[in-house]
């Protein structure tokens, strides 16, 4: 019998399924952390390149294996996953301090291998590309990119749902959209809007004594006008 007319069982299906599923998600865990190594070596476009590859080979998952991570390792199915993970990463104070003129989030969030949540895995792809597009748009100078980089922020913001147990996560990504919406001039983004929410935020990591979360948005500050800067100061 020839083995294309091979029968097969549904449990051999599933077999298949299930190998090519982990396949896909060892290639995808590991661009995305090959992207986050780069990012801290400020290879950005190679960062890019990386994370491109991971998203393709997900939506071919999520097309030939749409339930294949539905299940989740009960370790990592936490709300505020985001949040711990990127707490784990360590702080590189060229990555996180301010210049003289604007704070920018460049850390990209590792995935671990047991991870299999569908929204938690395309959030991160998504913000770790945005931070990619974002570094890539200032290193070319290219509003094209961008915007291009702002949009993926977006995308990542909403992709996961509920974000109240992700404060850092929520920070972060409203910062960066906030710089580049001063930089772009866009005024129909109100950034009023999203200085006020950014200086709420960063009163609950205050008063709640999240130390580590203080850590890694350490050069805020700067970005705020000098008024609302002596305000929170007081």
């Amino acid at each position: 019998m020839a083995l294309s007319t091979f029968p097969r069982s549904e449990s051999s299906h599933f077999f298949i399924f299930s190998f090519f599923s982990r396949a896909a998600m060892d290639i995808i865990i590991g661009q995305n952390n090959k992207a986050v190594a780069f990012l801290r070596n400020q290879e950005v476009s190679k960062a890019s390149e990386a994370l491109s590859a991971a998203l393709k080979c997900l939506r071919s998952l999520q097309c030939v294996a749409p339930h294949s991570m539905d299940c989740c390792d009960e370790r990592y199915a936490h709300s505020d996953y985001l949040d711990r993970s990127m707490l784990l990463s360590k702080v590189d104070e060229s990555n996180t301090e301010a210049n003289n003129e604007e704070f920018i989030y460049r850390h990209g969030i590792i995935l671990h291998s047991e991870v299999a949540d569908a929204d938690i895995i395309t959030t991160i792809l998504l913000f770790n590309t945005a931070i990619a597009y974002h570094m890539l748009a200032i290193e070319q100078r290219r509003h094209q990119v961008l915007q291009k980089a702002r949009r993926l922020y977006e995308l990542a913001y909403n992709a996961c749902g509920d974000l109240d147990d992700n404060i850092l996560f929520q920070f972060v990504v409203i910062n960066n959209i906030f710089i580049i919406d001063r930089k772009l001039g866009n005024k129909k983004a109100m950034p009023n809007d999203c200085l006020a929410h950014l200086l709420s935020l960063f009163m609950i990591l205050v008063d709640q004594g999240h130390e580590m979360h203080l850590r890694h948005v350490q050069g805020f500050l700067v970005n705020l006008p000098s008024t609302a800067d002596a305000a929170v100061a007081a």
